[in-house]
Parts: C-alpha cells; sequence; structure tokens
C-alpha cells in the first residue's frame, strides 16, 4: 500500500496535469487505475462546479464589469 503522503503527492499533481508527477509511485493493478480515473473525473467534475458556482456570484459579474469600464476608460473599446 501507499503512504498517505504518496497518495496525497499522486492526486495533487494528476489534478494540476503536472507532467513530472510529485511522487514516484503510480497505480500498479487495473483497480487501481479504473480507481485513479474515477477520481480524476470526480475532481474535474467538482472544479467545474466550483468555477460555475463562483463565475455566477454577483460579485464576480461587478467585477467583471468594473473591469470593462476600466478598459473602456483606457481607450479599449469593446466591440459589438
Amino acid at each position: 500500500g501507499w503512504k498517505n503522503k504518496d497518495g496525497f503527492y499522486y492526486i495533487i499533481s494528476m489534478l494540476c496535469g503536472l507532467p513530472n508527477a510529485l511522487t514516484d509511485v503510480t497505480p500498479d493493478s487495473d483497480e487501481g487505475k479504473i480507481v485513479d480515473i474515477i477520481i480524476a473525473l470526480w475532481a474535474l467534475s467538482l472544479a467545474g462546479t466550483i468555477i460555475g458556482i463562483v463565475g455566477g456570484m454577483s460579485v464576480i459579474n461587478t467585477l467583471v464589469e468594473s473591469a470593462e469600464a476600466l478598459g473602456e476608460k483606457f481607450g479599449k473599446k469593446k466591440e459589438d
């Protein structure tokens, strides 16, 4: 089995899409590879949900509108 630290580093490097993993351990068995795929799908779905929720917040919309107004103020016109 893996140590908790190795598992944590493996999951973080997988979620970040790092080309060089933060640890030397990898799933060896078919079951481990299936669990790895399931965790990746779950994590990407969770990240997409969080991004969607944050993107829909009124505070974020206000920041985007302020940034657009600031861009127009400095001559960067938004094309329709």
